[in-house]
C-alpha cells in the first residue's frame, strides 16, 4: 500500500541554516510515485552521494548540491508522468505538453527498438540521466519508430 498521497521533495539546499550532525537521505529528501520503481535507487544515491561527501569533508552545502542534482533528474521523469493523471492538479512547466509527447514517443519506441529499450530502462532504473534519452541517436530511434507507426505500410491483398 502506497501510503503518499503524492511526490514529495524536501529542498534542503535552499535552508538558511541546518542543524549540525543531520544529514537526510532516501523518501527524507524525496518520495515518489511507487510505480516508477524511483525510491530505492533514489536512497541509493543519496547515500552514494553522502560516501562522496563525508570523503570530501566540505561543507554541508556541497552535500545538498549533490542532493539537488540527483532530486531534480528523478523529479523530471516521475512529474512528467504524474501529470498524466487527471487527478493531478499544478502548474505545469514550460514546454510541458512538448515534454509529454516525447515521453510518450520514446515509451512507445522503448516497445519495439532494443537500443531505445536498453536506454530507457538505464534511465528508470536511475542508472543515467534522464537526458540521454535526448541523445540525437534515441531521438533519431524514436523519430523512426514514430515514423513507422504512422505511415501507412504495405498492403497485401487477398
Amino acid at each position: 500500500m502506497h501510503r503518499f498521497p503524492h511526490s514529495l521533495r524536501r529542498d534542503f539546499h535552499l535552508a538558511a541554516e541546518f542543524p549540525a550532525g543531520l544529514v537526510p537521505v532516501g523518501d527524507a529528501v524525496a518520495s515518489f510515485n511507487p510505480v516508477y520503481g524511483q525510491g530505492v535507487p533514489s536512497a541509493a544515491l543519496h547515500v552514494s552521494a553522502l560516501v562522496h561527501w563525508l570523503a570530501e569533508g566540505s561543507g554541508v552545502d556541497a552535500y545538498f548540491d549533490r542532493l539537488r542534482v540527483l532530486v531534480d533528474a528523478a523529479w523530471q521523469t516521475s512529474v512528467v508522468e504524474d501529470f498524466r493523471l487527471p487527478h493531478v492538479r499544478g502548474e505545469r512547466p514550460r514546454g510541458h505538453r512538448v515534454m509529454q509527447a516525447v515521453s510518450a514517443a520514446i515509451d512507445r519506441a522503448a516497445m519495439t527498438d532494443p537500443v531505445v529499450n536498453r536506454r530507457f530502462l538505464d534511465v528508470v532504473n536511475m542508472r543515467v540521466h534522464p537526458r540521454e534519452l535526448l541523445r540525437a541517436d534515441i531521438l533519431g530511434r524514436t523519430l523512426l519508430s514514430e515514423a513507422r507507426l504512422h505511415l501507412p505500410g504495405p498492403r497485401v491483398e487477398r
